[in-house]
């Protein structure tokens, strides 16, 4: 967080338009999540820097913060200098699957994840991009290129079926079954994986 934070403010001879992705697999502690939520509120993530690192970034930062045209030279100036640079060039990209309790959780008690965000929702790919993505992985394997449409098409139909049975399930036995672009991009890699193993084999 530090890195970045220099980044966006001061380091190299252009401030770096930064993003900053964390998903739901980086909570290893849930006092990360305190910190995002200080980040999307104010910006400021408290005891970030220690006494002796804040005079480090203080004395990095003069030169760029007399340069856009400041006279007040106190330590309170310098450090608003500082993190208003951050604000203005870094941004977060936070990444959470609203599957089970987790992300209910902590929405609950972190409020800036909902009220601090902009929040997209990834609905289920349509068959044609299923296809689309399936045609862009498959040009990277040697296959016949009359095989390769075929191939895409049937990657796309298997998986567009997969989540209709898996919708059927969950209305007609209560049971719910996940059916994530994750899993297509699996089914595309094991298709590369099966396929040089076989033709290791039959070469042998």
């Amino acid at each position: 967080m530090k890195d970045l934070y220099e980044l966006s403010a001061y380091k190299g001879k252009l401030q770096l338009k930064t993003v900053f992705i964390f998903s739901d697999n980086d909570v290893v502690q849930e006092s990360f999540l305190e910190d995002i939520q200080n980040t999307l509120n104010s910006g400021i993530v408290p005891n970030l820097y220690a006494a002796d690192e804040l005079t480090r970034v203080r004395e990095e930062i003069a030169k760029a913060y007399k340069a856009a045209g400041n006279t007040n030279e106190s330590p309170d100036a310098v450090h608003d200098f500082f993190f208003n640079r951050v604000k203005d060039h870094m941004h977060l990209s936070i990444c959470m699957s609203p599957v089970g309790e987790a992300f209910r959780n902590y929405c609950r008690q972190y409020p800036a994840l909902i009220n601090n965000t902009t929040i997209d929702w990834f609905m289920a790919w349509p068959e044609e991009a299923l296809i689309e993505v399936a045609n862009k992985f498959l040009g990277n394997i040697d296959l016949p290129n009359e095989k390769r449409q075929g191939l895409a098409n049937l990657c796309g139909y298997a998986h567009a079926t997969t989540f209709k049975a898996a919708d059927k399930m969950q209305k007609e036995l209560r049971r719910i079954f996940y059916v994530t672009p994750t899993n297509f991009i699996e089914l595309l890699k094991g298709f590369d994986k099966i396929l040089a193993l076989k033709r290791k084999e039959v070469g042998t």
